[in-house]
């Protein structure tokens, strides 16, 4: 009897267990080859969970013709805003992880679960197949001010903790953790007066209500050209081609202050690789092109273009940064 058990659980060629087996083998040798070799066969939304005219709308955009000619489908930009971007990037996860839906966000798919209650997704949810576009912040004063260098507010702030104010958009915004990295990063202590959008924000500075802001050219540009507000660092890597003579924070010695409102293009992390790394290479192609730099020349975003190996690390180095700050700062959901 032992034998005969044995005889019939051996797998005969023919017999319906080899079959069996010989349909999963082939299936698992052709699966990368071929899953996703159609991709894409229909159109494909970017789904942008903000209202029209913000940086992701405006890149989207811009991509969006050229996307559909590498890709021979079109390629459609759809606002979903609402819930501080959670519908939008939720639609993204409850689509079909097939490469037809993508997601373009900011810097906000790192803040929003750091910043409210019951947010059931994160960046960790996507695969980044490009970090398209940056705009960073820059430190900001009135003309007025008594300070000309980064180095004399730093020399301020340690000498008079918390005597120096900054505004904001609000207290979840990338200006509130910008100083609050500033603090962390210099060793000082500055007040955060909260306001009610950015506009609010640079008026409170130009006003003198409080003593300087960190805040994205897009809306500081117009006065830096006027005279009337005078910018003494850049929290990026290097100097911007329209305001050189403001350094690089990387210049004053701290090359980790640096924030930037970015725009970059996830899928969820189960789509399959041959289909982010298509995407990957399309728009690392098309964001090469010189008409589309030329597109980007007035909207003051600087074209990133990071694949998917260097998005990869930004993010999970954006990740790390922010969370941190959040911890220091004893910044929780609410």
């Amino acid at each position: 009897m032992p034998s005969q058990r044995k005889h019939r659980n051996r797998i005969i060629p023919g017999g319906p267990s080899f079959g069996f087996a010989l349909l999963i083998m082939v299936c698992f040798m052709f699966l990368p080859g071929t899953y996703g070799a159609d991709f894409p066969n229909k159109s494909i939304q970017i789904i942008v969970p903000y209202q029209p005219g913000g940086p992701t709308d405006t890149t989207s955009r811009i991509l969006s013709k050229k996307l559909s000619e590498h890709l021979g489908q079109q390629v459609i930009v759809v606002n979903k805003p609402g819930a501080g971007t959670a519908i939008g990037v939720q639609s993204v996860l409850n689509a079909p992880a097939d490469g037809h839906t993508i997601l373009c966000s900011e810097l906000s798919l790192i803040m929003l679960p750091l910043l409210t209650k019951g947010v059931s997704f994160g960046v960790r949810d996507f695969v980044p197949i490009n970090m398209a576009t940056s705009a960073p912040l820059t430190m900001i004063v009135r003309k007025e001010s008594p300070w000309n260098s980064f180095e004399e507010v730093v020399a301020e702030a340690k000498k008079n903790p918390d005597k120096i104010t900054f505004s904001t958009a609000g207290p979840g915004s990338i200006a509130r953790f910008a100083g609050e990295l500033f603090q962390m990063d210099t060793g000082t202590k500055i007040t955060h007066v909260p306001m009610n959008g950015a506009a609010p924000a640079v008026t409170a500075v130009l006003g003198g209500q409080v003593s300087m802001s960190f805040m994205g050219f897009q809306v500081i540009k117009s006065h830096l050209e006027a005279g009337t507000l005078r910018g003494l660092a850049v929290l990026y890597g290097k100097r911007m081609k329209e305001f050189p003579d403001i350094p690089a924070i990387a210049e004053k010695g701290y090359p980790n202050l640096t924030a930037t409102v970015w725009s970059g293009y996830f899928v969820p992390k189960n789509t399959p690789p041959p289909i982010v790394k298509k995407l990957g290479e399309v728009f690392n192609e098309v964001l090469k092109e010189k008409e589309i730099l030329g597109l980007f020349d007035p909207t003051g975003l600087l074209v990133e273009n990071m694949g998917l190996e260097e998005a990869g690390k930004f993010i999970d180095g954006e990740l790390k940064k922010w969370e941190r700050v959040a911890k220091v700062a004893n910044i929780t959901p609410r």
